[in-house]
Order: C-alpha cells, then sequence, then structure tokens
C-alpha cells in the first residue's frame, strides 16, 4: 500500500489540474429526472447516483474505454520520459478500465448547463412528464458540502482533449516508476502491481468523464461518488445485525439476565446504503447523494424547476409551485415550463 500511494501521491498535482478543467461552475447545474424523480429528489434532498454501466446510453462507456485503451499504448510507446528498458518491464496495459476490476465503485448522477433541452425531454419523457432541476453546485456560492469521496467534474468531448488528459496521466505514471526502480526497489515489488492498479486509478477520471463529440451540446457534468461496495453492503448487513443483538439485550436484561454483547462489527464505514431500482434491463444500482446546504432544516441548493413540454404548461406550473411549498422551499424558487414545442 506504501507503494501505491506514492502512485497516487505523485498524481496528485495533475488530477488538481483535471479537476481546474471544470473550475469554472456554471451558476446552476440541471438535472434532468421524471415527476417520480423529482418527488424523491426534493423530499430526500438527495440524488440519485447510479451504476454508470446502467447509464442511458451504455456506449458512452464502451466508447471512453476504447478510446482510453488506444491512447495509453500510444503514450507509453510515444514517451521520452523514460528509458526503453523501463518499458520492457511493463505488463500488459490493456483493458485498464474493466470497471469491476477499478477497486471502488463509481456511482454517477448526471447534470447539463441547460436547463431546456430537448433531447432530455425525449429521453425522459416517455412514461410521464419530465422536469430539469436547477441546483447551485458552486463551491463558492453555495453553502453545500459534497459527500465524501465524491467530486464534480466536467465531460470533455473534444478527441484532443481527451488524448493529452490520458498521456499526462501515463506521463506521470511512467515518471514515477522509474524513479521508483532508481530507488531501489525491486521489479518484483512493483509490477504488475501496484503499478498496474495505481495507472487503474489513475486514468478512472478521464474513463468516466469522456464522451463523444456529438454529444457536446449536453454541457454535461458529472457527480461521481467512489465507493466499496462490498464493504458497503457487509456494513449495512452488520449494522441491522447490531440492532436485532441490541434488541436480544434489552429482553435479557428485561428478565433480569445477563446478556455479553460481542463486538460492533458496523463500525468503521462511511455507511453508504447501496440500493436497486428496476429497470427494462434488470435491477440497477444506485445511492442517494445528500446535497443539503449547510442550513437548518437542511435543503437542496435548488433555485428552479422547470417541467417538460406539455399539454397544460400552466396547470403544471401551478402545481409544481404547490409541491414545493409543501415541501417547505422558499416562494423564490423558479418554476417555469418548457418553451420547447413538443408535445408527449
Amino acid at each position: 500500500m506504501a507503494l501505491l500511494s506514492r502512485f497516487e501521491q505523485d498524481q496528485k498535482l495533475r488530477k488538481a489540474a483535471w479537476l481546474d478543467n471544470g473550475a469554472n461552475y456554471p451558476d446552476l447545474l440541471y438535472h434532468y429526472t421524471s415527476l417520480d424523480g423529482l418527488e424523491g429528489i426534493i423530499t430526500s434532498s438527495s440524488i440519485w447516483a447510479s451504476d454508470p454501466r446502467f447509464l442511458n446510453d451504455s456506449s458512452e462507456l464502451t466508447y471512453a474505454a476504447g478510446l482510453v485503451d488506444e491512447w495509453v499504448q500510444e503514450a507509453v510507446s510515444s514517451s521520452t520520459s523514460v528509458s526503453e528498458q523501463v518499458k520492457s518491464y511493463l505488463p500488459d496495459l490493456h483493458g485498464l478500465v474493466d470497471m469491476p476490476a477499478m477497486g471502488l465503485h463509481p456511482f454517477i448522477a448526471c447534470f447539463c448547463e441547460e436547463g431546456d433541452l430537448l433531447s432530455q425531454w425525449r429521453g425522459y419523457g416517455s412514461s410521464q412528464a419530465p422536469v430539469s432541476i436547477g441546483l447551485s453546485l458552486r463551491p463558492s456560492v453555495s453553502r453545500l458540502r459534497l459527500p465524501n469521496q465524491t467530486t464534480l467534474e466536467k465531460v470533455v468531448y473534444d478527441p484532443n482533449q481527451q488524448r493529452a488528459a490520458v498521456t499526462e496521466v501515463v506521463e506521470t505514471w511512467l515518471i514515477t516508476l522509474a524513479a521508483l526502480l532508481d530507488d531501489g526497489f525491486p521489479r518484483s515489488a512493483l509490477l504488475p502491481e501496484p503499478a498496474r492498479e495505481a495507472l487503474m486509478r489513475a486514468l478512472r477520471e478521464q474513463y468516466l468523464c469522456f464522451k463523444h463529440p456529438s454529444f457536446s451540446e449536453e454541457r454535461e457534468w458529472r457527480l461521481i461518488k467512489l465507493i466499496d461496495v462490498d464493504a458497503e453492503i457487509e456494513h449495512a448487513l452488520n449494522v441491522e445485525s447490531d440492532k436485532m443483538v441490541a434488541a436480544a439485550a434489552r429482553k435479557m436484561k428485561a428478565l433480569g439476565r445477563t446478556f455479553e454483547r460481542p463486538p460492533n462489527l458496523a463500525a468503521s464505514r462511511e455507511g453508504v446504503r447501496v440500493n436497486f431500482r428496476k429497470s427494462a434491463i434488470g435491477l440497477i444500482p444506485y445511492v442517494e447523494l445528500k446535497l443539503h446546504e449547510t442550513s437548518l432544516p437542511p435543503r437542496l441548493p435548488l433555485r428552479s424547476v422547470r417541467h417538460g413540454p406539455t399539454a397544460h404548461p400552466d396547470l403544471a406550473v401551478d402545481s409544481l409551485r404547490m409541491f414545493l411549498r409543501s415541501c417547505g422551499y422558499n416562494p423564490a424558487v423558479a418554476v417555469n415550463a418548457s418553451a420547447v414545442p413538443l408535445r408527449f
């Protein structure tokens, strides 16, 4: 783990620059969802982040994986930062962004810079009227605190920027590897692991934030939450077990008997519950991202709600305003109807 930490430490400056790609946050970012989704989001003050393999267009990940795979090979081959001898030590670097092997599992919530997009209305309005929710996610303006292990990242559509980002990750990784070998670490302690795993982790942001240029009108941003799924599921089971043990202990005490409780098994995890919802392709894993502003009572940084195209826009807007007020939101939250001339 110490060697893996060294790789990650050397990637920190590069990663900070990558995240700065999105430093100029828009005033509002818009999350498109159904009316059922809106109700769940408002009442829980959370956004659902889903397993990215279940995105509306799963080809997004295939596209990104293919690019990353190609450009990793290209970056290694063309690098002049390390010797050919170091390159000869490298393991097979194909398939680095195979998600099941990526360690911490990503869950994603998607946002757009535009709150009235025809393509989004069509995507979300097949079964019931859609809405877009305008949230203030700018750290310097909103009093929002993002959950642990969660970043807000801008999607990259330009192939030149995508290639440059992958190349920079690989260059940093190669330089770290060469430095560790020069410091006397045996090759067997570095290759294939932890070096390969370090590169896999470093490429995670690129893999999750690359999209085909044809989607560029969306100007998408993503909240990415990283979770140790197995550990969190085990934690949730242990929490339930602890509750049962505590209940048994109370009953034994009421009967005048002693009961020695086992050690608490539910400690040391974040406590994120992995939920599942039904879809046409099966159960979709998702988690709830609490997006409370630092206020009491806690509220979403909600600034606007736009109802999707409908035959009765005035009625739809009135009912949305009433719903938001019933949930304690300020009347200043802008509620509007879509200007797109589309009817479902």
